[in-house]
């Protein structure tokens, strides 16, 4: 237990002392799952996007129902003039599906839980202060487990993110 502590305690500072050399963005997401959006850049214009959302949708009975996803993409930026960068790349996700009767379909998991394909283009204005104004669309590949899959056109967003630099 103490060389697992050892090492997890190692592995933190090791990632905090990477991220040190790395350019952040901390940002919110909002369109069809309003989502919190943490971005790690690598090199030029490569970034590693890490999402957590909330989405919500009306049923047909007039009840709301809220769903939670976690997607992850790899993105590459292109800087085509100034301050301007369009961007895309590829992504995969899991979403939780009504999560207010969670607790009654517990034992329904395949039918609460789906995976996801994403696909990710937008365009960016990076102003003078440390604030980035973005608009992007991103379509959905969703993998049911019991279902057949199906595919999304919708996903179009528009978002603000925090560069710490």
């Amino acid at each position: 237990m103490k060389k697992f502590i050892l090492f997890s305690f190692s592995i933190i500072v090791f990632l905090f002392n990477a991220q040190a050399q790395l350019e952040t963005n901390l940002g919110l997401r909002i369109g069809g799952n309003n989502e919190l959006s943490y971005q790690i850049g690598f090199s030029d214009g490569e970034r590693i996007d890490l999402n957590a959302g909330l989405g919500f949708d009306k049923q047909k009975d007039s009840a709301f129902t809220t769903s939670f996803s976690l997607s992850s993409h790899y993105l590459y930026a292109y800087n085509f003039t100034g301050a301007w960068f369009v961007y895309g790349g590829l992504g995969a996700g899991l979403e939780v599906l009504d999560i207010s009767s969670l607790k009654a379909q517990i034992n329904q998991f395949s039918n609460i839980v789906e995976g996801k394909v994403l696909l990710l283009v937008g365009i960016e204005h990076q102003f003078d202060s440390p604030i980035s104004l973005f608009f992007d669309y991103r379509p959905e590949l969703i993998v049911r487990f019991q279902n057949k899959a199906l595919f999304q056109w919708y996903g179009a967003s528009i978002g603000l993110r925090f560069r710490f630099e």
